[in-house]
């Protein structure tokens, strides 16, 4: 059986390993205060055209999506993001907007199949 993907992702962050996920409630979120599209989000992250805020907010939404109370994400944002070094922390909110967008291979999204779904391995040929 393969294992389910819901978007979770644990990498180290202010010095430990951090659980973070992005739900379509976070992303919605993310698109009104960035006023731009999730998959612009998405390629200002990959071009490091981003803004310090849209970091800031990425890494804030996936902590409040694992179940950080909103104070205390924002506290560990403003200690950890909001200070010298900015960058430090794109990398960071690339993993965490990836996690949220696309399925490790070997993965199922844990969504059931219906009959109207149409998954396929492969693309298919013109």
């Amino acid at each position: 059986m393969e294992p389910s993907w819901d978007g979770r992702i644990s990498p180290e962050w202010a010095g430990e390993p951090r659980a973070f996920r992005l739900g379509v409630g976070e992303l919605r979120a993310l698109e009104a205060e960035c006023r731009c599209g999730y998959l612009e989000i998405w390629r200002r992250l990959q071009a490091q055209s981003c803004t310090l805020d849209m970091v800031a907010k990425i890494i804030r939404y996936g902590l409040e999506g694992e179940g950080v109370a909103a104070s205390e994400a924002m506290r560990l944002v403003d200690r950890y993001v909001l200070r010298p070094p900015f960058a430090a922390n794109v990398e960071t909110a690339q993993l965490i907007y990836a996690a949220a967008l696309y399925i490790p291979e070997g993965a199922s999204s844990g969504k059931p199949k219906g009959d109207g779904d149409q998954t396929t391995t492969a693309s298919p040929s013109p």
